[in-house]
């Protein structure tokens, strides 16, 4: 039942419809994940960035349709950004010994198909690529997660303890229960992307949007969520806003005033550090 679950959870886009723009992407780079995938990312810098967002992106979109996104988020939030993909999407592809494979490879059987696990492999190769490969200070990596990708983005911020931020756009309370509610605790045992048990893990400030007419992954979740949150940063619950139409416009914002609230929060800190 478990793998029947993790199925409906990845409708994975067509790997061919992106696949042209994920290759030529200018900031494009290929990630090795624990589980042998071989998988894009787009590592986007702006010139006046302190911070760098790992972003996890939803479970009916890649790297590729999201590119155009990427770069506007960029340019008006001035962070750095690391967009990956996930294993079984796009043109990522199992690297087999056996033979040397190419681009060509996500159109084959080694293209690999997504699951929960493959997901965290994926940014944790992302994290390790800006930490080991990039110096990038875990103080100024942010996590932002959407939808589906709350479950990678919740995983890895409640084993971190140091990342500056985290940012849940949509977020599920887990597979099942963003279906279901609370009639699915009796189906724990083969849920997905459990949010909810790991929530009150995570030690960086954290900020939540949800639309409030989302029927694809209620509002409740997120509410959910927001209640367990160790440092919460003031939520944005967007009325009469679905799961695919939030303006990108409002997160924009949204991105900016969370940045300049942890920015706050930082100098507060280390001035009374300085005092004692």
């Amino acid at each position: 039942m478990g793998s029947v679950v993790s199925t409906l959870a990845f409708p994975v886009p067509d790997r061919t419809f992106s696949a042209h723009r994920v290759k030529t992407h200018q900031d494009l780079h290929w990630l090795t994940t624990k589980d042998n995938f071989k998988i894009p990312c787009f590592y986007i810098k702006h010139d006046q960035a302190k911070y760098t967002v790992i972003y996890s992106h939803g479970n009916a979109e890649d790297i590729g349709i999201s590119a155009e996104f990427f770069d506007t988020l960029v340019y008006r939030t001035k962070v750095n950004l690391l967009a990956y993909e996930y294993g079984g999407y796009s043109i990522s592809y199992v690297e087999e010994k056996s033979s040397r494979l190419s681009f060509s490879s996500f159109e084959s059987e080694s293209a690999g198909k997504p699951n929960e696990q493959t997901c965290y492999y994926s940014i944790q190769a992302a994290y390790d690529f800006l930490v080991n490969e990039h110096n990038v200070p875990k103080e100024n990596i942010i996590l932002f997660g959407r939808s589906l990708g709350s479950g990678p983005t919740v995983d890895l911020a409640s084993k971190e303890k140091n990342i500056a931020g985290v940012i849940l756009q949509s977020p599920l309370e887990s597979g099942i229960r963003s279906q279901m509610g609370s009639a699915a605790r009796p189906l724990g045992f083969m849920d997905i992307f459990r949010n909810i048990d790991k929530i009150e893990k995570v030690e960086a400030p954290t900020m939540i949007i949800h639309g409030t007419a989302d029927r694809v992954v209620p509002c409740s979740n997120g509410k959910s969520l927001y209640k367990r949150l160790k440092k919460p940063v003031e939520p944005h619950w967007l009325s009469g806003f679905g799961h695919n139409d939030i303006p990108d416009d409002i997160v924009f914002k949204a991105v900016v005033e969370f940045l300049k609230k942890i920015d706050q929060k930082t100098t507060t800190q280390e001035t009374s550090q300085q005092k004692q």
